[in-house]
């Protein structure tokens, strides 16, 4: 059967921004570190403490931006949910692609905290193999039985609209 509907994943601006505030006290600290310790410190201290001071400064400018940069990827290599059949399929660049028969979904809601993103709740614990494991790690890190990050309230009111026109047919 011929493919229904294509959500892709969708950063919300506001999240981006979140994201980035969060990260510039430990990216202030490792620049002042680097900063300070550079200009400050004579040679004598920095030939015993200039290495640490160096590899500090580093990882606390890593710990700051590591996450925006993610959030920046996975802008650029989304995720997709496709509607096909009688079946719903996850595509990920990090996991294998999931197929969720409709008839396994008990429920489908949208999680706005968080990570934002969409929830599914099974009827029966899956005997797939690949979605098994998603359901394993998504309970674990989500609390949710299928867990999809990233994609917006728009998306879902679309995927809502499109199961709830496949089920009327």
């Amino acid at each position: 059967m011929d493919q229904i509907c294509n959500l892709k994943t969708q950063i919300i601006p506001s999240y981006k921004r979140k994201v980035l505030l969060k990260g510039v006290l430990p990216t202030s600290l490792g620049a002042s570190l680097l900063l300070i310790g550079g200009t400050c410190c004579s040679v004598q201290t920095l030939t015993t403490w200039g290495l640490p001071i160096f590899i500090g400064s580093l990882l606390l400018i890593r710990t700051g931006l590591l996450p925006y940069r993610k959030i920046c990827q996975k802008e650029l290599s989304y995720d997709q949910i496709l509607v096909r059949g009688t079946s719903l399929h996850y595509v990920s660049k990090m996991y294998e692609p999931l197929v969720i028969p409709f008839k396994r979904i008990r429920t489908i809601s949208y999680r706005k905290s968080h990570p934002y993103g969409i929830c599914i709740s099974f009827q029966e614990t899956p005997s797939d193999k690949a979605l098994k494991t998603y359901q394993v790690f998504s309970q674990k890190k989500y609390e949710s039985d299928c867990f999809f990050p990233y994609f917006s309230e728009k998306a879902f009111l679309e995927l809502k609209t499109c199961l709830n026109h496949i089920v009327q047919s």
